[in-house]
């Protein structure tokens, strides 16, 4: 199917109400038109997400998000630098007392699909809450293999983890409410004035009969605990790989050494594990000298929250 008959297909089944997994540079997301609650319903119900938290609003430009929201000029100068791109933006509503949250995503299938349904597109991440995001389409429709859903495949996320989220509701407190590719610094940057970073704890889940082993290169050098083929998963680098034992095992998956890189599959290599014949998955965490690898450990050990087991116990 060509490029013009996808997005006719999409537009189409969000006319319908009918939800879309769409492409992003990040995660794969899924969406339906913002105006159709019995569609919103839908997409609570099939993620199972607390309806509590509120969908962001995809758009195709910030015209779209003026006829919505307050864009101050620190606002617009951050939209206009980043966008489309990984991030995020809270906003206080113009006809509500309510905030709101809009993306525009640097993934042309997407835009254009958006700017012929011409209106924003309610979203989130496709996956089922509290599980993996995912960056691959085949994971993405084993999430959800209800009938009523269009699948646009976009190809691999060219980032591979979740947008950036700033908010800026409040022109005295802007706070970033979720770390992403674009960090503290990349934005004061631009502002030329300090934020706030406010991240809640945020946690993911794999499988329950999965514990993480997290670890650091010296312990895998120096060969501390014994190296197992049956169990485990090694999710280590590739020059730890060819430094130790583990370039004689089979379940290693080896990981860039360059941080962006790394980062860009992390979470095409997590969902890649048949978790329902791995009891473990031991994680190389990285000396964090530049920010990618921070973040590297930080979402290494957001999956590790529940399963944590030292490996020296």
């Amino acid at each position: 199917m060509n490029e013009e008959a996808l997005i006719e297909k999409s537009v189409s089944a969000l006319k319908k109400g009918d939800l879309l997994i769409y492409p992003t540079e990040t995660v794969y997301g899924i969406g339906v038109d913002s105006q159709n609650i019995e569609g919103l319903k839908k997409l609570y119900k099939i993620k199972n997400r607390p309806i509590h938290k509120p969908l962001v609003l995809n758009v195709s430009s910030i015209d779209m998000v003026s006829k919505l929201a307050y864009i101050s000029e620190d606002t617009r100068l951050l939209m206009e630098y980043f966008w489309p791109g990984p991030i995020t933006f809270i906003l206080k509503s113009i006809s509500e007392e309510k905030n709101i949250g809009f993306r525009m995503p640097d993934n042309s299938l997407t835009l254009k699909v958006i700017e012929n349904f011409g209106a924003p597109i309610s979203g989130t991440s496709a996956n089922i809450s509290g599980l993996l995001a995912s960056t691959n389409i085949e994971k993405t429709k084993r999430y959800f293999p209800q009938t009523d859903i269009f699948f646009l495949d976009g190809g691999k996320p060219s980032i591979g983890i979740e947008s950036t989220i700033l908010d800026m509701s409040s022109c005295e407190n802007y706070k970033i409410i979720r770390h992403g590719i674009i960090s503290k610094d990349n934005i004061e940057s631009i502002l030329k004035k300090t934020i706030s970073d406010e991240q809640s704890e945020i946690n993911y889940s794999l499988a329950e009969n999965v514990k993480f082993l997290l670890t650091t290169t010296s312990q895998l050098e120096e060969n501390k605990y014994h190296y197992t083929n049956e169990d485990y998963i090694w999710l280590v680098r590739e020059q730890t790989t060819n430094k130790t034992k583990l370039s004689d095992l089979k379940n290693v998956i080896s990981i860039s050494d360059d941080s962006q890189e790394a980062l860009k599959n992390l979470y095409d290599n997590i969902n890649s594990i048949q978790t329902d014949k791995v009891k473990f998955i031991v994680a190389e965490m990285r000396e964090p000298l530049i920010y990618a690898d921070k973040l590297f450990n930080e979402k290494i050990s957001m999956l590790a929250h529940r399963t944590y087991i030292n490996l020296e116990d």
